[in-house]
């Protein structure tokens, strides 16, 4: 957290960290990414992540999907929820076993935020993946994107990752590389490799 207020203070002279939220889509689209300062913060951004050995994680899905919770029952956790919550499971238990991940959302309405809550609860109790999700917490938080540093880091690394695969490239591709190249991938079983940044297919219930 006190890394990036530096890196938001020198780059945008805010005199506290929650006096500007970082966006993706405020800092990468295509008439701010031709912004040399812009750019330059990315960079630091990245190199920041470099120097803290963060492990960076994304999925984004192939084809048109609604992310409204309530368009799946209590009984189905959308696959993009799913398939990020597997990489986090194996990630804690092979970089750092023993521990506990938390899992922090960004926050949107109270009644949405419980929607999405009981679904990650069933998940947990009732999908064979979720039952074996031994390194995560089950109970999620949710957290003002504001306030969150975690939160903002997520949000600049799935607008980068949605773009690209989306068909930009130029500046994109070049960051897209970068972020790929922090992405913790594994080997699920001999030959099957999950990649940390990947797109995958349409969802379906398992």
């Amino acid at each position: 957290d006190k890394g990036l207020f530096e890196l938001k203070q020198h780059f945008f002279k805010i005199r506290r960290g929650f006096d500007l939220e970082l966006k993706g889509r405020l800092l990468l689209n295509e008439r701010k990414i031709i912004l040399p300062k812009n750019r330059e913060f990315i960079r630091q951004l990245i190199a920041l992540l470099q120097e803290s050995e963060v492990a960076v994680l994304a999925v984004i899905q192939d084809g048109v999907q609604s992310m409204n919770a309530r368009t799946y029952g209590l009984d189905h956790l959308p696959n993009l929820y799913r398939q990020i919550l597997r990489r986090v499971n194996s990630y804690v238990a092979d970089k750092h076993p023993g521990k506990i991940a938390s899992l922090v959302f960004d926050a949107i309405d109270d009644s949405t935020n419980h929607w999405i809550a009981r679904q990650i609860y069933n998940y947990f109790y009732l999908h064979r993946w979720g039952q074996g999700s031994n390194n995560l917490l089950f109970h999620p938080f949710f957290a003002d994107s504001k306030i969150s540093a975690g939160l903002e880091l997520a949000d600049i690394l799935s607008y980068c990752v949605n773009e690209r695969y989306t068909g930009r490239r130029g500046h994109i591709e070049t960051f897209f590389q970068e972020f790929r190249d922090l992405a913790y991938n594994h080997e699920a079983e001999p030959g099957k490799m999950v990649w940390g940044i990947e797109m995958i297919q349409s969802d379906h219930p398992e």
